[in-house]
């Protein structure tokens, strides 16, 4: 079976606490994931312009952008018929 080499259950009040440090390391990578995920590590913001500079959103597949999935013609002869 497993064997624990880093803790061991006579003493176990003698290991360290590490949870600070560790939360911190988490919530450092959080951030850089998301830095990553919106772009922002690749410098987006020269390419999208329309949007606001620095943000961490991640675009909406769904939602219409003009120049990414949408054209601005497409826009404006769209209705909105209610029936």
């Amino acid at each position: 079976m497993f064997k624990s080499f880093l803790t061991k259950k006579i003493l176990s009040d003698a290991s360290q606490n590490r949870y600070a440090e560790f939360s911190t390391v988490v919530r450092v990578w959080v951030h850089l994931a998301a830095v990553r995920r919106s772009g922002q590590a690749h410098d987006i913001d020269t390419v999208i312009t329309h949007l606001r500079s620095g943000s961490l959103a991640i675009r909406c597949p769904a939602c219409p952008q003009i120049g990414i999935n949408v054209t601005k013609e497409t826009i404006e002869l769209a209705t909105d018929d209610e029936k």
